[in-house]
């Protein structure tokens, strides 16, 4: 028996934490297919299809070999693999949580070498080159791990946004060697009814994913009273506007040594910028406490006069010793509200090393 459940398993484990990653084994003479022209199935699962010469069944378990870490950034997984001795085919589909970093290379690195320890070997050389499938970028990667026998495998995975899908060819027998390339060679991805692939935007200590870029400074010291103006020592703020009305606000601040703050306040204050844009002379929010990269702080809502969301204005506010920040968006309708959820869910701080 050449490949397993397990051996598959693995592979996902290293490539799931940090993700993405593909596979590139090299180009062979054309060889003729080890399995009859009938065999060969157009499958497709959610927005993956491929061409395989056999059948794919789901696969259950493989979320509970992962790590806590990974489970934790999960937010759906699904698998399938074929049951064939002499042909190994695993597709995976993969959503995760906003914000969650990729890292191709580790994930390769993670994947070759869990693949290599399920069957009690050094981790092999590999190569690996991009690829874009349907205009989606990945790596494509090839190893060949010493197992008894020696295993051929192909990968190759691809990302959009925070859903990434993985498909794993695997053979003992070097006659597979072109129905694995054909395999390889049929993938397609239609991400077309996805959210749009967002860039991660860099304002100070700050990370996170927008529509918009932040390319416009906002001066706000007129906008404070002097008593609180007097208490930074540095105050910069950004912006970004979509055509619609969708836009973002970032700003950062550093206080001035021994001056107190007032998150609360710092929150408030938001609000009221937003209500006096439309009038409100009694504004209302709701807040609560949320920690994030070992700062704390409150994530907002502006509510209307009855405390109903008005899907005007969210955001948070953080602090930490002398600094703070502040990620807000405003809104035009209800509709904008999953992209203001996006946007604030994909935070970070960012910790310089």
């Amino acid at each position: 028996m050449l490949v397993s459940r397990r051996h598959h398993a693995l592979i996902l484990a290293g490539l799931v934490v940090l993700l993405l990653t593909t596979t590139a084994e090299a180009r062979r003479k054309k060889q003729r297919s080890q399995f009859p022209k009938k065999a060969w199935k157009q499958l497709t699962f959610h927005e993956l299809s491929v061409e395989s010469p056999v059948a794919l069944h789901p696969v259950e378990g493989i979320v509970a070999e992962l790590s806590e870490t990974v489970r934790q950034r999960l937010v759906s997984h699904e698998s399938h693999m074929s049951r064939d001795e002499r042909l190994l085919v695993g597709v995976t589909r993969a959503v995760y949580v906003p914000g969650t970093a990729l890292n191709l290379e580790g994930a390769v690195r993670g994947a070759i070498t869990n693949a290599a320890a399920a069957v009690g070997t050094s981790p092999p050389d590999y190569v690996t080159e991009p690829v874009v499938v349907d205009g989606l970028a990945g790596l494509r990667v090839s190893c060949r791990i010493l197992s008894e026998p020696p295993m051929s495998n192909q990968l190759v995975v691809i990302h959009h946004g925070t859903t990434q899908w993985m498909l794993h060819v695997a053979h003992s027998d070097a006659k597979m060697a072109s129905d694995a390339e054909r395999i390889v060679s049929s993938l397609t991805i239609d991400a077309s009814s996805l959210a749009p692939d967002w860039p991660r935007r860099r304002f100070d200590a700050l990370s996170f994913e927008s529509p918009v870029a932040l390319d416009k400074e906002l001066d706000l010291h007129d906008q404070l009273p002097e008593a609180v103006h007097a208490t930074f020592e540095s105050l910069t703020a950004r912006y970004g506007e979509r055509s619609d009305g969708f836009a973002v606000l970032a700003q950062q601040a550093t206080l001035v040594e021994g001056a107190p703050f007032d998150i609360d306040a710092s929150v408030e204050g938001a609000v009221a910028g937003m209500a006096g844009l439309i009038g409100d002379t009694t504004p209302k929010h709701r807040s609560e406490e949320i920690t994030l990269g070992g700062a704390s702080g409150r994530r907002f809502q502006y509510l209307s006069s009855d405390g109903s969301p008005t899907f005007l204005l969210e955001g948070l506010s953080l602090h930490e010793g002398r600094r703070t920040w502040q990620v807000t968006v405003m809104m035009r309708s209800k509709e904008q509200l999953a992209d203001a959820e996006r946007v604030l869910a994909s935070v970070q701080l960012v910790r310089e090393r």
